[in-house]
């Protein structure tokens, strides 16, 4: 009886969410919001990519990704994500019409 390894794709899916998310964490820390939807979005195709080899449906790749559409929530989400970035920035504001910050009280 010969017992074969085989990682089952539940396996798979969580190993490259956990390598994008250490990723993307990453970035954040850097404060490099670009990178981080770049890296959200090759997550999602990789993804796509690894359960479509898998299922043996490569040639439905370009049927199964959809492109993203604008939606109020999507809108809501982007407000809510600047908002956020605004309210818990630890530094002092920017004075728009100088570029420098602004002590606190002023």
């Amino acid at each position: 009886m010969t017992h074969e390894t085989t990682t089952r794709l539940y396996d798979e899916l969580t190993e490259l969410h956990a390598a994008y998310a250490t990723a993307i964490n990453h970035a954040l820390e850097d404060n490099d919001v670009t990178a981080a939807e770049e890296l959200a979005k090759a997550y999602d195709d990789d993804a796509w990519e690894l359960v479509a080899k898998r299922e043996g449906r490569t040639h439905q790749l370009r049927q199964l990704r959809r492109p993203a559409y604008d939606t109020p929530l999507r809108r809501l989400v982007r407000w809510l994500d600047d908002y956020t970035r605004w309210a818990f920035n630890p530094q002092p504001p920017l004075d728009p019409r100088s570029g420098e910050r602004v002590p606190a009280g002023r």
